[in-house]
């Protein structure tokens, strides 16, 4: 089973950035199929991120290679209705993440946003995944601390 990751708005420095690319250790953790990268067809990056021909070419290539999980609007909606509101528990204001982490499966979570990280780590608002807990990935860790996580984190076919 491969590990599903989803990258927030708020951490796309993680995949580009204006001189280049962005956390090595991710992308090759990506690119060498140890995990996968979830994505909407719906807008939800700011336009000035779909209009990055370097977050294109990125999803593009991730695509063409299999590296990318990419979830159809009408399955974030549906996914959305199962999501408490915040008037129920949730604290963060990502009902988009949490329902495309619920309908990719997504099990590794990139961003800065401590509420949206509580709420992904919430088991009454988003259920395990089969049997595994969903984490969270150190953005702003060593890199020997991203390094091990992501070892940690791979899919079973490599193993």
């Amino acid at each position: 089973m491969c590990v599903v990751a989803i990258v927030d708005k708020d951490s796309l420095s993680l995949l580009v950035t204006k001189d280049g690319p962005g956390d090595k250790l991710l992308l090759s953790w990506i690119e060498d199929q140890h995990g996968v990268l979830a994505i909407s067809d719906t807008k939800f990056y700011p336009n000035e991120v779909i209009n990055s021909r370097a977050i294109l070419e990125l999803f593009g290539r991730y695509e063409q290679g299999g590296n990318l999980k990419k979830i159809q609007g009408k399955e974030i909606l549906d996914a959305e209705k199962q999501i408490p509101k915040r008037s129920q528990g949730r604290r963060s204001n990502d009902s988009y993440i949490l329902a495309l982490a619920l309908a990719s499966g997504a099990r590794v979570l990139c961003s800065n946003d401590k509420k949206l990280h509580s709420d992904f780590k919430n088991e009454e608002i988003l259920p395990k995944f089969g049997n595994k807990k969903r984490t969270l990935y150190p953005t702003n860790g060593t890199r020997k601390q991203r390094r091990d996580f992501l070892y940690k984190h791979r899919c079973t076919k490599h193993e």
